[in-house]
């Protein structure tokens, strides 16, 4: 490993022109050479090469008379030269870059170009062809005549015109003064002379003054080490080692220490290979040791790549310019002068093509004896030119270290956190290294190659800034103070420290001085000044004191003083000024000023300063004052200023009288013309002077502001005093060439300015056709720098340049350069797009990538800014190119803000057009996100760098539909931090600064948000980069859960998941994710900007900043500004605002103005062709101002939409066609859909074919609009009359937002008016009603109609538009919404053209029976089904009233008084009813009932479903009962009659009217069940009764059988009120308007049954389509209808009967006991709600328009969902609505009955089966069930033979895939590590692809998850967990509840965050319970 010490001179020209590399004697270069250019370029043959220090490229062009010259990397020539050559063989270049011409074969001379001129000029005259030329070190020309042989020279700076010849002579030969057609030649440092002896074969050496040659190599050198055959170059390098071209062998060979071998073509053979050459006539190195050959033979120019090249501990060194001797060589051994600096390179040994970087720090001139010196205070910043020589990478580490030299440079310090170490340009902020000298070294490495390491240091010196003396506060120059007021000075306390925060009083001397101003000086003795403590005299000069006594010190230290009342005289001006010593370094020194005027009153004090307070630079008893800034002055009254009256500014300028030392001041007499012009804030505390009052007026150099207060009782003033700093003087500036391309170098070199501060830095600005447009392009610390510029003008390619040179205070010279032509390097910028869309090996020798890499802010800014502009024009070209093609303009771009109103044309799409536009967008695209890469990495120094790059951005940024999202961000990122330290130095810079950095900041935001908006917006279409990162299967799938992309829930369409939905849907996702960001950080850009402009803006000022993209305006205005009505014009938007809207507590107000290309996204609008417009008020803090006005006077915003839209042409209306048609339509009526989420007005625009006819327009909203002589049934009307046309032949109608608000459809029809009506109505202008007819339309002319919505809206504090307290105007056209708002905000319009609207006289005219026959035959069908159903319901309620009932049981007595009734409910199930006699038992506590059987004569029981009501009577009381004993004899006749399934039964207490619940739900039957038909019930307790299953079958078959509106009609209870009738009434007329309720949605239900095929979502069944849609429908149209269900349902419910219904319980009573006295008046019914018997009417009526389809759904979900819900929630036992109806109507009347019922019972006595009559009864129930078994048995074959036989491998699988027994048994961590972790989750295929839309997948790719594992990790607490011993470390403390470690750690059971991970991971390391985690 070698490492090389370069030592470079800086501050002198290198004496050579050319190359001289150093190269080790391994050195080897690339055997395949890359061709530099070819024949298309350099013309056949070419000759002779040249390449300069700076690798400039001069090619001989032999063919074509010209030389060609490739500056820099530059791809194509950038500069030729041409014009009166003829054959140039040869050519020399020196070193101030004048090219030396063979122009010998016709015009016999030598020509000079000199380096900026256009035209040649003759050196040397000779009679041929100069084969080679040389120019050495003293400017002396040599010429090798090939035809002569001989080489002659001349001096150049002579006038003589004879050659000297100096090798060969004149003759043909091979001895040794002689040649034979010699060619190439080279004159070392010495001088001495080396000939290409060609026809010889030779290398022949004429040393200095010798004219016989030696060969040095080829035939007959004294020491042959190779032989030659027409040798025709030769060069050397800095070691004198020869090279040479060896034409006729077609190689070139070279020598070292071991002597000459072959380099490169060494095949043997000539060719056109890569490793051939044929005839190389030429060759050159550049700087990196390259070989470049003229490859003559196939005129090309070969490029060899130095492959090898390192030394083992070699120690190269570049020679002094100040001797050429080889044995006086400066080495890295020797003491090193102080204008060198110190590069250091470490080489990898290497056969590849890598090297260490070469580095150039600016400024660089420094020694650790002669640094560079800087003030604390001052920032400052080193930048690096790094040239990489790597065609392997160009990948780089930079760091910074900084050593403290001030004793010895061992110590590196630790930096403060501001200062960047990591970047190529180290940037020190002011006050952060303390005194001392540094070494601040950079260290370049290669990425994955430390040892390509280089290194570079300079030295800095951080040296005092000195102090600013101030005796009052801020310096003011001049204050009033009062006779008999104390004068107090204290320049401990107001002085300044510049180097630190606070100055400390105690480190500093005092010395306090006073003279009476303007006669006298201060008073002194032989030249030493008298201080005021000095009680001595000078005579000359008195002392300012009356009381020499009247001053005292506040303390020890003197660093306040006090001039007592009455010590000094009024009506004088008196001159104080401190001296301050440091008492420890004497030499820092300060002294301040003050003026005092006395007067006899009692003035307060007034001071003034500068609002930047660092722009005001003390000089003296004057403020340093820069005329190219404006200086903004704050005042402020430090007193008793409660009643201020007035406050008033005049301005001064001085004259000096030299012989008394003062400034005589005179009234500038303009001020008031210039108000509001150059003066602003003239009767305010502050003030600003623009700097065109110092512009205007430069013969003055002396100024003065004074401010004067005004009390109720005296007047104060005081001034600050300013004197104009002189800007840099004495210097030009100069560029060459003058023509170039965007990859062009060009010189810049500013010499010999002069500024007594001392010159800063220079800046270079350019610009095309506007000088308001230019930017920034370069800044430089010295004053020769190099730069690359943007392209030319379209028209004329020039580029006009400004330099800006700035000395230390910020001063400024322009000085104009010549304008430059500047044209497009095509062929780099497609190589380089090319290199970066193959992601090709050439990216790392790209030499655009190259020059990227090196990182220097001002390389990097200059190649992307050309870069960019170059793309934007190619976008703008291929925009219009696709338009052009008929791709509609709002689809593929957003318009500028120039852009003027385009009617888009109607030419057919041509596909093909719009896949090569979007096929470019998306390769310029991605080239710019990059390029993006290396911006990110720029360190943000000072306001040049932050005006540099955020030009660069606004640039980048400026084609809006060519930015990914990956871009977006990066911009966006970097502009804000941009924002964010501009706002921290506003007050350090100067204001032009800041307004230039605001606008490209402003101009980035705007582009930023406009293209993060077009996709959302629809305006431009998401790049094929951004969907492919969207779907890109993400690297943190393991690991990040909560990651969204995993969701698939946020991207589908309801329940549409197809892959397709998923992708669009995840890019329109993450496109709102950043637009939310996005437009959040632009927010507060926006603020940040507002907040560094506002700062030096007073009352009346403005910033405009008006760009393509974007305009904004911010000004300052009195608060009184508001209380009269204005209009501000924001671009061609405007805002109109009201008058007395004044804000309170407010002195003044900021006023900002924007407008945006893009209304920003919201899927509520159509903002996507509105412009953005934002109007705020800001008070004085910056807060925005609410303000609230009202409709009466609202606040006017016109909003622009984008030029571009596309009108569509009116749609044509047939309706004379509707004349032949038989219909009664009055008028031609249309119906719209105007519902919206947000307030929509209504636009109409008619245009009739004959614009003669008049007519009459109307309009209802949600109804049909009628209008004849019976009914006025509108809205609206007007009348459309020829008189009112307007230019446009258009009659134009508008309805604002606040009548359409709140409606759903408007209907509007129109109606020609006829001759009589036209006369009778348009000429009469008072009519104020519309014309009424009752005839027909009739048109004579059709007549067409356009209709569009606009809307207003504006954005809330969340970003949503909303439209409350806005209003559309009637101004609003296709172009421009005017809007009608009571507040200020962000606003936008809407606008849609809406499609044809549905033609109402259509509809009726086409309503016929033929027409629609399917309709009227599904009406007719279903009225007939209706009809049959009626006459079935009516049958069946008759059938009821037989069934209401109550039965005394017939074995009832009649002595019996004791009622019971019982109620017996059986089951719904399949043959649950009886035949068999049924008889039971009750037992009671006092007593037990005998037999009774359940019985009635009249009626069947027990029927399947039944409820049976009997009145038992017993004796007495039995007591509370307690069970039942409940059998049947069987004696049904098969099965189905004789088995029964009873449900439970009731008895009820008719005394105490206590109930008593006996449930059973069994069978009685031999066969079923338990084959038991004999059971003893117990009496229900309240926990049987509140079971589930026992509430859900009461609630269940109640609901079914009386709930269920189509259930009911067959199986309503027969006590409900509600018939059977009515309910199937409800059902149909409910049915019916159902169906018209889905017409609604017919067009959409289509859609989804045409998008089954793409819809995966769909279900087919033939030609059967089931879609998610569809079912969405029918569920909003279920919704839609429930209300209304309800409504009818419950109003036949709760009818009273028309006549007093007397119960059926009652009615038994009565028939048994006839005499039943009951007591009428005593009956107190429950409350319920009810209605009068005559609602029924209302009900039938209802039905007519409510509506319900329920059959399928809504009904059986609500039983279903009631009867669970009330089995779970309200299970009461006592609500039984199944028995209440048999109950509850009773209760009244029971309690009233006052005598007994029966006198005489009738015993009866009943058998019962015994066991052998059982029997056979249950042999042959179970003959039933054996064929039952055996029907199940087939049933059970036929499914099992169909199962999934993979269903027991799919268990087995899961099992064994994720359970291994042996491993879990083992080691249970590890199976969970290993096995069961991975698995969870689909990993990577074999081949490492990503497992793409496996998301819920195991990893065998083919299970799904039912949902996320979930684990927690139980731990012990780390305290309880010690290692006893170092050979144990595992911790087997036990686990339990008290000891579980609850603690939050980081990623790793870390206490601290070692590296960033997603949220996912770091929330895995935070304790959660198990609660939490569902575990």
């Amino acid at each position: 490993m070698g490492i090389w010490l370069f030592i470079i001179i800086i501050g002198q020209v290198s004496a050579f022109s050319y190359n001289l590399p150093k190269f080790c004697s391994n050195a080897s270069w690339n055997l395949n050479a890359t061709t530099f250019t070819n024949i298309t370029t350099v013309g056949a043959y070419p000759t002779a090469i040249f390449i300069n220090t700076n690798n400039t490229i001069y090619v001989a062009n032999r063919a074509n008379n010209k030389i060609q010259i490739w500056f820099n990397n530059s791809i194509a020539p950038t500069q030729t030269i041409y014009g009166g050559l003829s054959q140039p063989y040869s050519f020399f270049v020196t070193t101030n870059g004048d090219v030396y011409v063979d122009n010998g074969a016709l015009n016999h001379r030598v020509d000079k170009w000199t380096s900026n001129g256009n035209a040649s000029v003759p050196v040397v005259n000779v009679n041929t062809s100069c084969y080679g030329l040389f120019v050495d070190t003293n400017d002396t020309l040599y010429c090798s005549m090939y035809n002569f042989h001989q080489v002659v020279k001349r001096w150049l700076n002579d006038n003589s015109s004879t050659l000297t010849t100096v090798g060969g002579t004149g003759t043909a030969g091979n001895t040794s003064p002689m040649l034979h057609n010699p060619c190439g030649i080279y004159v070392n440092a010495n001088f001495d002379l080396y000939v290409a002896d060609s026809y010889n074969n030779r290398i022949q050496l004429f040393q200095s003054g010798q004219l016989n040659g030696n060969t040095v190599a080829g035939t007959g050198s004294i020491t042959p080490t190779i032989s030659l055959s027409f040798p025709t170059e030769i060069v050397l390098d800095a070691d004198n080692y020869l090279f040479i071209a060896d034409y006729l062998n077609n190689r070139i060979v070279g020598s070292d220490l071991n002597g000459f071998r072959c380099l490169v073509g060494c095949s043997g053979s000539s060719g056109s290979a890569p490793n051939q050459l044929s005839n190389p006539a030429s060759l050159s190195f550049d700087s990196y040791g390259n070989i470049i050959v003229t490859d003559l033979g196939n005129s090309r120019i070969q490029k060899f790549i130095l492959s090898t090249n390192s030394c083992n501990e070699i120690t190269s060194t570049v020679k002094p310019i100040t001797t050429e001797n080889p044995t006086e060589q400066i080495t890295s051994t020797q003491k090193i002068n102080s204008t060198e600096q110190i590069t250091t390179s470490k080489t990898l040994i290497t056969n590849q093509t890598c090297f260490s970087p070469k580095i150039t720090l600016i400024p660089s001139t420094s020694t650790l004896s002669s640094p560079i010196q800087f003030r604390r205070s001052q920032d400052f910043y080193i930048v690096s030119l790094i040239e990489l020589n790597c065609n392997n990478s160009i990948s780089i580490i930079t760091h910074w270290t900084i050593k403290n030299c001030t004793s010895i440079c061992s110590n590196q310090i630790q930096v403060d956190s501001t200062i960047i170490t990591t970047s190529t340009e180290l940037y020190i902020p002011a006050r952060t290294l303390v005194y001392g000298l540094y070494e601040l070294k950079l260290t370049v490495a290669m990425v994955n190659m430390s040892s390509l390491t280089s290194t570079s240091s300079v030295y800095v010196q951080i040296t005092p800034s000195g102090i600013t003396a101030n005796l009052i506060q801020y310096g003011t120059s001049m204050i009033t103070r009062g006779t008999q007021q104390d004068l107090q000075f204290d320049p401990g306390t107001y002085s300044i420290d510049r180097d630190n925060n606070v100055l400390n009083a105690t480190d500093w001397i005092y010395e306090y001085y006073c003279r009476i101003y303007g006669l006298y000086m201060f008073p002194n003795l032989q030249g030493s000044l008298l201080s005021i403590d000095d009680l001595r005299n000078d005579s000359s000069n008195p002392s300012c004191l009356s009381n020499r006594t009247g001053w005292k010190f506040s303390n020890s230290i003197k660093s306040s003083l006090t001039i007592l009342s009455n010590s000094l005289q009024s009506n004088r001006t008196y001159q104080f000024m401190v001296y301050m010593e440091n008492r420890r370094n004497s030499s820092l020194q300060a002294t301040g000023y003050v003026l005092v005027k006395v007067e006899d009153t009692h003035p307060q004090m007034i001071l003034i300063s500068c609002v930047i307070w660092t722009l005001c630079i003390p000089n003296l008893e004057f403020q340093l004052l820069n005329p190219t800034t404006q200086v903004a002055l704050f005042s402020i009254c430090n007193g008793n200023c409660t009643i201020i009256q007035n406050i008033t500014w005049n301005i001064y300028f001085g004259t000096m009288n030299s012989s008394l030392n003062y400034t005589k001041w005179i009234s500038f007499n303009q001020t008031s013309s210039y108000e509001n012009i150059w003066f602003f804030g003239m009767n305010t505390s502050n003030f600003t002077a623009t700097n065109q009052l110092f512009l205007s007026n430069p013969q003055i150099n002396i100024w003065r502001f004074e401010v004067i207060y005004t009390f109720p009782s005296e007047i104060s003033s005081s001034s600050l005093n300013f004197i104009i700093n002189q800007p840099p003087i004495n210097g030009s500036c100069s560029i060459t060439p003058l023509n170039g391309t965007t990859s062009s170098l060009f010189d810049i070199s500013c010499p010999n300015w002069f500024d007594e501060d001392d010159i800063k830095d220079y800046s270079i600005y350019s610009w095309t056709n506007n000088f308001s447009e230019q930017t920034i392009i370069a800044y430089s610390l010295v004053s020769t720098f190099q730069v690359r510029l943007p392209l030319g003008d379209d028209q004329t390619s020039f580029v006009h340049l400004t330099v800006y040179i700035r000395d230390t205070l910020d001063c400024i010279t322009k000085f104009n350069l010549s304008s430059v032509t500047v044209i497009s390097d095509s062929i780099g910028i497609m190589n380089l797009i090319n290199d970066i869309q193959n992601s090709s090996n050439q990216l790392t020798t790209n030499p655009i990538i190259q020059l990227l890499a090196s990182g220097n802010q001002n390389i990097v800014a200059q190649v992307i800014t050309s870069l960019s502009q170059q793309f934007n024009k190619m976008n703008n070209e291929n925009t219009d190119q696709a338009i052009s093609n008929g791709v509609p303009s709002t689809s593929i771009s957003i318009s500028s803000l120039e852009d003027q109103n385009i009617q888009g044309s109607s030419i057919l799409l041509n596909k093909s057009a719009l896949i090569e536009f979007n096929n470019k967008l998306n390769m310029y695209a991605n080239t710019r996100e990059y390029l993006m890469q290396f911006i990110t990495k720029l360190v943000i120094t000072n306001s040049y760098s932050i005006q540099l790059q955020s030009s660069l951005l606004a640039q980048l940024t400026k084609a809006t539909n060519q930015l990914t999202r990956t871009t977006l961000k990066s911009v966006s990122d970097k502009c804000y931090q941009l924002a964010v330290v501009l706002n921290s130095i506003k007050t350090n810079i100067p204001y032009e600064d800041v307004q230039s950095a605001a606008t490209q900041l402003i101009q980035c935001a705007a582009n930023l948000l406009s293209a993060v908006n077009g996709p959302l917006q629809q305006r431009i279409s998401i790049l094929d980069s951004d969907s492919t990162q969207a779907t890109t299967f993400p690297s943190d799938y393991d690991t990040d859960l909560d990651f969204a992309w995993s969701n698939l829930n946020l991207f589908a369409d309801g329940n549409d998941f197809s892959w397709g939905t998923i992708q669009k849907n995840r890019n329109i996702y993450y496109q709102k994710q950043l637009a939310n960001q996005i437009t959040n950080q632009m927010n507060n850009l926006k603020s940040l900007l507002t907040s560094s402009l506002n700062i030096y803006l007073n009352i009346g000022q403005n910033i405009l900043i008006n760009t393509s993209q974007v305009f904004m305006s911010l000004e300052t205005k009195a608060n009184e500004f508001l209380s009269n009505k204005f209009t501000q014009s924001i671009s061609n938007a405007q805002i109109q605002v009201p008058q007395n809207l004044n804000l309170t507590h407010n002195s003044k107000i900021s006023i900002r103005s924007l407008i945006e290309p893009l209304a920003s996204y919201d899927n509520t609008t159509y903002t996507n062709l509105s412009r953005l417009v934002t109007f705020s008020i800001l008070d004085e803090n910056e807060n925005e101002v609410s303000i609230q006005t009202n409709m009466s006077h609202p606040i006017e915003i016109i909003i622009p939409r984008d030029p571009n839209i596309i009108i569509p042409p009116m749609i044509l209306q047939n309706v004379t066609s509707m004349n032949s048609t038989p219909h009664n339509q009055l008028f031609d009526l249309h119906y719209l859909n105007i519902t919206s989420s947000l307030s929509i007005s209504i636009h109409f625009e008619i245009q009739s074919l004959n614009i003669s006819l008049a007519y009459l327009f109307i309009y209802k909203f949600d109804q049909l609009p009628q209008l004849n002589t019976s009914i006025n049934s509108i809205d609206g009307w007007t009348l459309f009359c020829p008189l009112n046309l307007s230019n446009e032949t258009l009659y134009k109608y508008f309805i604002d937002n606040q009548q359409t608000f709140d409606h759903q459809s408007i209907i509007y029809g129109l109606r020609e008016l006829n001759s009589t009506e036209m006369i009778n109505t348009c000429s009469n202008t008072s009519t104020s009603s519309p014309p009424i007819t009752d005839q027909r339309f009739n048109f004579t002319s059709n007549y067409q109609l356009r209709i569009y919505t606009s809307g207003c809206y504006y954005l809330d504090k969340n970003n949503q538009w909303k439209s409350d307290g806005l209003t559309v105007g009637p101004l609003t056209n296709h172009y421009e919404t005017q809007c009608f708002s009571t507040h200020l905000t962000s606003f936008a319009g809407g606008f849609i053209i809406l499609p044809e609207s549905i033609n109402w006289n259509y509809v009726f005219a086409n309503a016929d029976f033929m027409k629609n026959k399917t309709i009227y035959l599904t009406v007719i069908c279903v009225s007939v089904i209706y009809i049959i159903l009626i006459i079935y319901a009516r049958f069946k309620d008759k059938k009821d009233l037989e069934k209401l009932g109550v039965t005394p049981l017939p074995d009832n007595h009649q002595s019996d008084q004791y009622l019971y009734q019982t109620i017996v409910f059986t089951g719904q199930r399949q043959n649950a009813g009886t035949n068999s006699n049924v008889h039971f038992i009750v037992y009671g506590d006092n007593d037990e009932a005998h037999i009774r059987t359940l019985a009635d004569s009249q009626r069947k029981i027990l029927q399947r479903g039944g409820i049976d009501s009997f009145i038992m009577a017993v004796p007495e009381s039995l007591g509370l009962l307690n069970c039942i004993r409940i059998w049947h004899d069987n004696t049904g006749k098969g099965s189905s009659s004789s088995s029964w399934f009873l449900k439970y039964i009731i008895i009820r207490d008719l005394q105490t009217m206590e109930k008593f619940y006996f449930i059973c739900q069994r069978w009685f039957a031999v066969e079923k069940d338990d084959a038991k038909i004999e059971r003893i019930l117990l009496v229900a307790g309240d926990i049987e009764k509140q079971k589930f299953s026992y509430i859900l079958s009461k609630k269940a078959y109640h609901s079914v059988s009386d709930g269920h509106l189509w259930f009911s009609i067959f199986s309503r209870p027969p006590s409900n009120q509600f018939t059977r009738v009515q309910r199937c009434t409800c059902c149909f007329v409910l049915f019916f308007i159902s169906m018209l309720l889905n017409i609604m949605y017919y067009d959409l239900s289509t859609e989804a049954k045409t998008n089954n095929s793409t819809n995966t979502a769909s279900l087919s069944f033939g030609s059967f389509y089931l879609n998610s849609q569809q079912v969405i429908i029918g569920i909003v149209v279920e919704l839609f209808a429930l209300i209304p269900s309800l409504l009818i349902v419950q109003l036949f419910r709760r009818l009273q009967s028309r006549k007093k219904q007397i119960s059926p319980l009652h009615q038994t009573l009565y028939k048994i006991k006839p005499d039943l006295n009951i007591n009428e008046e005593k009956v107190k019914k429950k409350f319920s709600l009810s209605f009068p018997w005559w609602c029924i009417f209302v009900a039938y009526g209802l039905c007519i328009i409510l509506v319900d389809l329920s059959i399928i759904l809504t009904q059986p979900l609500k039983i279903i969902a009631l009867a669970i819900f009330f089995a779970c929630f309200c299970q009461n036992s006592s609500d039984d609505k199944e028995a209440n109806e048999y109950l509850d109507n009773d209760e009244e009347y029971l309690h009233l009955i006052k005598n007994s019922l029966f006198t005489y019972r009738q015993p009866i006595h009943v058998d019962r089966l015994n066991e052998t009559e059982r029997n056979p009864a249950r042999i042959e129930r179970l003959k039933e069930i054996l064929l039952y078994l055996c029907f199940i048995t087939v049933l059970y074959i036929i499914i099992y033979s169909n199962r999934d036989l993979n269903s027991f491998l799919q268990v087995n699988h899961s099992r064994k895939f994720f359970f291994n027994s042996r491993q879990i048994d083992y080691d249970h961590w590890n199976w969970l590590e290993n096995n069961f972790i991975e698995n969870i989750r689909a990993q990577q295929w074999y081949n490492n692809d990503p497992p793409r839309n496996l998301s819920g997948f195991i990893n065998d790719k083919s299970n799904r998850l039912i949902s996320w594992a979930t684990m927690r990790q139980l731990r012990v607490k780390s305290t309880l967990c010690q290692v006893q011993n170092e050979i144990t470390s595992t911790c087997q403390y036990g686990y339990n509840f008290y000891n579980e470690d609850k603690y939050f750690y980081k990623p790793g059971w870390k206490n601290e965050i070692i590296q960033n991970y997603s949220s996912a991971i770091s929330q895995s390391f935070q304790y959660s319970t198990s609660e939490d985690l569902n575990t």
